[in-house]
């Protein structure tokens, strides 16, 4: 590319998480400078993480929802809010002050591919006490950043042969895991995500992921 038109440098996600975009849509012209995290929380062991999920997808006018999924990702922020709000503190001297119902909304963003399923996780998580994050499919975080982002990927038990939306095209997986400062974590089926063969934008991420408990 000419010079002058394309700033290649990249210091707002750790190198191991813009390296998958650089795989997928950049041709490996952008040059990761951020570096690796030199601890990583074994929450998530590794900034590019998987946790595995096991209930049924369902078509829903139009678009699709998985609750058990949904109630495993709310569960999740619910049980381990304390330890994502302490290690923004750690990351960061603008958490230092402020209400840690702030600096969670600030610091973690939840994404999916469908518009029914965010309505899902939202309302799971006022279940569980959780208001005020952004939940919303990939376009309501396109220009943001959060320090931690989790992906519904939706498809479950049965869905591994089904043409999968996030695959359609290389945008909705390269924004939302460039959407993520420190740690994008997949909430999926094991035998469904990325498992469908091919080169597709899927498969490529999940050769990068750690699979967490």
């Amino acid at each position: 590319m000419q010079r002058g038109l394309y700033l290649t440098e990249h210091r707002r996600c750790f190198d191991s998480i813009i390296s998958y975009c650089n795989d997928l849509v950049y041709q490996g012209i952008l040059e990761p400078k951020r570096g690796e995290p030199t601890i990583t929380p074994a929450l998530w062991k590794k900034p590019l993480a998987m946790i595995a999920t096991s209930s049924p997808s369902q078509a829903q006018g139009g678009s699709r929802i998985n609750n058990g999924e949904a109630e495993q990702i709310a569960a999740w922020v619910a049980q381990h809010k304390d330890e994502i709000i302490a290690y923004a503190k750690e990351q960061s001297d603008k958490y230092a002050s402020g209400s840690d119902e702030s600096i969670l909304m600030d610091f973690l963003g939840i994404i999916t591919p469908f518009s029914k399923q965010a309505f899902v996780i939202q309302t799971k998580l006022h279940q569980h006490g959780i208001r005020g994050l952004t939940v919303g499919t990939v376009h309501s975080l396109q220009g943001a950043e959060r320090g931690i982002v989790l992906f519904s990927s939706v498809y479950g038990t049965g869905d591994k042969g089904k043409s999968k939306f996030y695959d359609r095209g290389a945008n909705m997986l390269n924004v939302a895991v460039s959407r993520a400062k420190d740690a994008f974590i997949v909430f999926g089926n094991p035998d469904v995500f990325g498992m469908d063969g091919g080169k597709t934008p899927s498969n490529l991420l999940r050769q990068k992921l750690q699979q967490c408990k």
